[in-house]
């Protein structure tokens, strides 16, 4: 599974789609759940903000590579 930050941005929102495109497994990190509408149905989603060092143990969990 690959972790892609930033999920709802400019960059990372192509990250998620060319990966899901290419057959990967993504978990696309949001900082605000109501993006999440905006988040491809065949990624998973994880909340996490960068300043809140807690929530990354669960947002890597499982993971093989990060796209920060």
């Amino acid at each position: 599974m690959i972790l892609v930050t930033g999920a709802t941005g400019k960059t990372g929102s192509r990250v998620v789609a060319q990966l899901l495109e290419r057959g990967f497994d993504v978990r696309a990190q949001i900082h605000d759940a109501a993006k999440a509408d905006q988040v491809p149905a065949d990624a998973g989603i994880v909340v996490a903000a960068f300043e809140e060092p807690e929530a990354w143990d669960a947002a890597v969990s499982g993971c093989d590579a990060v796209y920060l």
